[in-house]
C-alpha cells in the first residue's frame, strides 16, 4: 500500500479511536491554560507584605486552623504548601481542595477559596478515572497518536507544495522537450508510463464534440494517463487499458499543466492542484471526446486486485478546473455509486438501489446514460443506478480506479443521444 493511502487510513481510524480522550485533553488543556485568568479554575493570588518571612510552619498551620469551616485539625488535612517569598504569601492547599492564602510576615489570612485546577489536571492526564491505568494506558497513547497525526498532517500539507514545485520544473523543461506519443518517467526506481496526446498520431487526430459528427466504427486508442500508472495491451481484437497500483509510486506526472492544456484550451489554475492532490485517484482521459453532454457511455471492466477492495469507474463531467463525476462499482459495497471529486478530495453523491457481487478476473459491463440532469447507470448482476443531479453534465470522460487497485478496461463506447454507437476503444 502506498504511503499516502496508508497515511490517510491511519488518520481516519486513529482519529476515531482517540476522539473521546483527545476531546477531554483539549477541553481541560484550554481550562488549565486560563487558570491564572479564570477564578473558577484557580483562586487569584492576594499578595502579602513584601518582607522577610517570619512565619514558621507550625505557626502557619495554627493560622489555617483558625479559618472557619475549613475543619483543619492537623497536618493530615494539608495536601501541600506553596511558599512564595517574593510575593509575601503561602498558599496552603487542603485535602478537601480548598486553598488558604496566608501572609508570611503578618500571619494574616488573605483569602480562602475552592481550587479546581488540581481536579482538572487529574482529568487532563487521565489519572482521575482509574489512576495510572487510564493515565498511561489510554491518555498517554492518545497523546502519542496525536503527535503522529500532526506528523502525518504536516506530510499531507507538504506533499502538494512539493508537487507544485515539480510541476513548475517539468513545465519549464517541457518547453525544450520533443513531442512524443509515449513517454516514460523514472522516479525512485519505479517507472510510470504516460500516454500523451500528440499531433503526429492518427488516433490523436480524431476529435469529437459530444459524440456528434463522428462516423460509427471509428476506432481510437488514445488516452491521457492523467494520474497513476496506466498501460495498454492487446487481448485478441481488444485494446485493454490497465491501471496497476503496484507500478505507481504515488507521485503526480511532472507535466500536469501541459497535459491540462492538451485536454482543455484554457485549464483553470486548480486543474494541476486537483490532479496532484494527495487524495487524487488514477484516471485516464479519452482524448477524442472533448465534451460529453448526452447519450450513453459504456465500457467493460475487469477487477484484478487490490489490498482493500477492487473497484472500477467511468469518469464524466471532467472540467477544466480538474473536478469530475464518476460512477463506480466496488467489492466492498457491492453496488453502483456516484461520487464527485473536487477541491482535491471526493464526496459521495448517491448510491444505487441494489447490490450484487461481481467476481474478479471476469469482464463486466458498465454504462452511464445522461439525459439532461438525469444520470442512470447499470452493470452486471442487475445492478442499477438513477439520480437527478439538478444540473446539466458537460466535459470529458475516461476511466477511474483507486490508488491501490489493479483494474483493466476495454471497449469504451459512446452512443450519442441521437443514436448510433461510436466505439472509442475496442
Amino acid at each position: 500500500m502506498h504511503f499516502n493511502v496508508l497515511n490517510r487510513k491511519v488518520h481516519y481510524w486513529t482519529s476515531a479511536i482517540i476522539a473521546v480522550p483527545l476531546a477531554v485533553i483539549i477541553a481541560t488543556g484550554i481550562m488549565l491554560q486560563l487558570k491564572k485568568h479564570w477564578t473558577f479554575v484557580q483562586p487569584p493570588e492576594i499578595r502579602g507584605v513584601k518582607a522577610d518571612p517570619t512565619l514558621s510552619l507550625p505557626d502557619l498551620l495554627e493560622r489555617v486552623k483558625t479559618v472557619p469551616d475549613m475543619n483543619v485539625r492537623g497536618w493530615e488535612d494539608v495536601s501541600r504548601i506553596d511558599i512564595r517569598p517574593d510575593r509575601g504569601l503561602a498558599k496552603v492547599t487542603l485535602a478537601n481542595s480548598w486553598e488558604v492564602q496566608v501572609d508570611l510576615s503578618t500571619g494574616e489570612v488573605l483569602q480562602t477559596a475552592y481550587r479546581r485546577s488540581d481536579l482538572i489536571e487529574s482529568i487532563h492526564d487521565g489519572s482521575f478515572f482509574a489512576g495510572d491505568f487510564t493515565k498511561l494506558g489510554l491518555f498517554l497513547p492518545a497523546g502519542i497518536a496525536l503527535l503522529l497525526l500532526w506528523i502525518g498532517g504536516m506530510w499531507m500539507w507538504w506533499v502538494p507544495i512539493g508537487n507544485r514545485r515539480r510541476v513548475r520544473r517539468a513545465k519549464a523543461a517541457a518547453k525544450t522537450a520533443p513531442a512524443g506519443s509515449t513517454r516514460s518517467v523514472s522516479r525512485g526506481g519505479s517507472v510510470m508510463t504516460l500516454f500523451v496526446a500528440c499531433a503526429t498520431s492518427t488516433a490523436c487526430a480524431v476529435h469529437a464534440d459530444n459524440g456528434q459528427g463522428r462516423q460509427p466504427g471509428t476506432t481510437a486508442t488514445s488516452f491521457t494517463a492523467l494520474v497513476g500508472h496506466w498501460t495498454t495491451t492487446r487481448d485478441g481484437d481488444h485494446v485493454v487499458v490497465t491501471a496497476d497500483a503496484r507500478q505507481w509510486d504515488g507521485q503526480p506526472r511532472p507535466d500536469l499543466a501541459e497535459a491540462g492544456k492538451r485536454l482543455f484550451p484554457s485549464p483553470h489554475d486548480t486543474f494541476a492542484a486537483n490532479a496532484s492532490a494527495p487524495t487524487s485517484f488514477p484516471i485516464a482521459v479519452a482524448d477524442q471526446i472533448a465534451d460529453f453532454r448526452a447519450g450513453t457511455l459504456s465500457t467493460e471492466f475487469k477487477l484484478i486486485g487490490g489490498p482493500s477492495d477492487q473497484i472500477a469507474g467511468l469518469i464524466f463531467d471532467l472540467r477544466p478546473n480538474g473536478e469530475y463525476l464518476y460512477l463506480r462499482y466496488n467489492t466492498r459495497d457491492n453496488n453502483l455509486a456516484l461520487w464527485r471529486f473536487r477541491n482535491g478530495d471526493r464526496e459521495r453523491v448517491a448510491d444505487g438501489a441494489n447490490s450484487g457481487t461481481l467476481p474478479l478476473d471476469v469482464w463486466h459491463p458498465l454504462t452511464v446514460t445522461i439525459a439532461g440532469s438525469k444520470i442512470s447507470g447499470s452493470s452486471a448482476a442487475g445492478l442499477t443506478f438513477a439520480h437527478d443531479l439538478g444540473r446539466p453534465v458537460t466535459g470529458r470522460v475516461g476511466f477511474w480506479t483507486k490508488r491501490d487497485s489493479i483494474t483493466a478496461f476495454r471497449n469504451l463506447r459512446l452512443a450519442p443521444a441521437a443514436g448510433g454507437e461510436t466505439p472509442v476503444v475496442r
